[in-house]
């Protein structure tokens, strides 16, 4: 092995220093594109991000007038997180099946956060880890979510807390 790194720097060394940056800088080039197509693969999460188009963040659903009638269900999470990442998909499925929904005679306003880019909310309710998910009852009560989501519990959560 050493007789092969030998080799190489005696290669590299005989070659004009412009020569040696352009195979260093195609080299780094090639590492970049392999760490981006292994995150657009593997890593993002694949989540149906239409149910939330035009919201900004969670801030302009916030029931900031304190109405009891308003029920808020929020999601904290962040796109690293591998559990996150196995939440996220049972989480859109749910909001999906039950966003027309009501629970105990109340509308729920289901949001995710996205704590990297809304940390403002995820500090307001005091979100430490993640996911997270909690039940703001129209500012007089927040409950939080203490089992592992599925559609059934999730559901449960929302019958027994509103």
């Amino acid at each position: 092995m050493s007789d092969t790194v030998f080799k190489l720097k005696k290669v590299l060394t005989s070659l004009p220093s412009i020569t040696q940056f352009i195979v260093v800088a195609a080299f780094v080039a090639i590492l970049i594109g392999c760490a981006y197509y292994i995150y657009k693969t593997y890593i993002a999460p694949q989540s149906d991000r239409s149910l939330y188009e035009g919201y900004a963040s969670g801030m302009n659903l916030r029931n900031e007038g304190g109405d009891p009638d308003m029920v808020t269900l929020y999601m904290f999470s962040v796109e690293w997180c591998p559990h996150c990442k196995h939440a996220r998909p049972i989480w859109d499925e749910f909001v999906k099946e039950n966003s027309n929904n009501q629970f105990n005679g109340k509308n729920v306003n289901f949001v995710l956060i996205d704590c990297d880019k809304d940390s403002a909310t995820a500090d307001k309710y005091n979100v430490t880890g993640y996911p997270t998910i909690k039940l703001d009852k129209g500012g007089t009560e927040v409950i939080e979510f203490s089992s592992k989501p599925s559609n059934e519990t999730l559901l449960a959560f929302l019958q027994q807390s509103v």
